[in-house]
Order: C-alpha cells, then structure tokens, then sequence
C-alpha cells in the first residue's frame, strides 16, 4: 500500500506551537502511523495531529491529566480508547485505525492491538490535506516531545500489516541476540 503522505525527519515539539504537515489527500478508511515520544505529565490537553477539518483531531494528551492517547470531535466528544492506551514516554510506534464504515478506531502500539472505540460521531474524519503536528491549528494545546514519523494511508491497514510495521521498528531498537558461538580453534591464545 502506497502512502499518500511521509514525514521521516524528527520534529522536536517544545511545547510552543507545532509542525505543519500535509496529510495528502485521503478520506473515509485512513491509517495514520507515528513514531514518537512525549512528556505525559507536562502535556495538558494535547494535539497530536489535525488536518484541514479542524473539529476532529487526533490527540497526545486526550484532555487534562489523562496521560492518554485518543482522538475528537470538536463539539462532540472525546474519544478514550478502551481500555485506556497511555501516552508514550519513550519511543513508540503507534497507529490510529479509522474504519469510516464502522465508526470505529483502533489503536496499536508497538504492532499490537491496544484499544478500541466504538459509537464515534459519523462526521469523525481523520486528518488530511495541510493540517499541524503538535498543536492545533492556532498553535494551542502543544505537545512536549518529538515525532520521528508520520505514515499516513488512505486505507484500513490489516492488523498483520501494522503488526509487521510496529516490529521492524521494535527490532531497530534492540540488539541482535547471539544464539550460538563457536570458535575454531576451541583454543584463544
């Protein structure tokens, strides 16, 4: 599957404003993909992403004190995930899954199904065209941290693909494991 938009370069979010990013065109099923990091405690209310649609955004910090992941609906709601799926700390990759026939979003992290929300308002849209990263539109409700990548498709990913995608980042991260060693001669002189 082609993505419809990339962002492979860091941007670092110091809790003043946000990045401008151009989400592509996309509409109804969209999977959208980060790799990033956050300070939970310092974020209050967070933008994570937001497209030309301003009243549905994806967010870091769903509201207040939360320390979770989530999304809304200006005027609507905000959408937990259930059960709850908390703002990472550390490097993470993450993906929101919009099922625009269902109403329903799924969140992985890591490759993993983490939670789901179901009953989401049909004029919920995911993020497209020229939006931000990190704020609103405005440059309100920051986010403190960094995001490594942004993948966005205008498609439902299967779980196995995200699974795939969620691992080759999990294995950029840790070492090789060395299952067996041999030396020959057996003797080291």
């Amino acid at each position: 599957v082609t993505p419809t938009a990339t962002m492979i370069s860091t941007v670092v979010l110091n809790g003043v404003g946000g990045a401008d990013f151009d989400f592509g065109a996309n509409a109804d099923d969209v999977t959208v993909e980060f790799i990033l990091e956050g300070d939970p405690a310092a974020n209050v209310s967070s933008f994570l992403a937001v497209g030309e649609d301003s009243n549905s955004s994806l967010r870091f910090e769903l509201w207040n004190n939360t320390g979770q992941l989530g999304f809304t609906r200006l005027t609507v709601a905000d959408y937990p995930f259930t059960p709850g799926v908390s703002s990472p700390s550390l490097p993470t990759h993450i993906a929101y899954a919009w099922n625009a026939t269902t109403l329903i979003m799924k969140m992985h992290v890591n490759g993993l199904l983490a939670g789901t929300t179901t009953g989401v308002a049909s004029d919920f849209v995911m993020p497209s065209g020229v939006g931000k990263l990190g704020s609103n539109p405005g440059g309100a409700e920051p986010m403190l941290g960094a995001i490594y990548r942004v993948t966005v498709y205008d498609s439902l990913l299967d779980d196995a693909a995200i699974l795939r995608h969620g691992k080759a980042f999990a294995d950029l991260l840790s070492p090789p494991t060395i299952v067996s060693f041999t030396v020959t001669p057996a003797t080291i002189v």
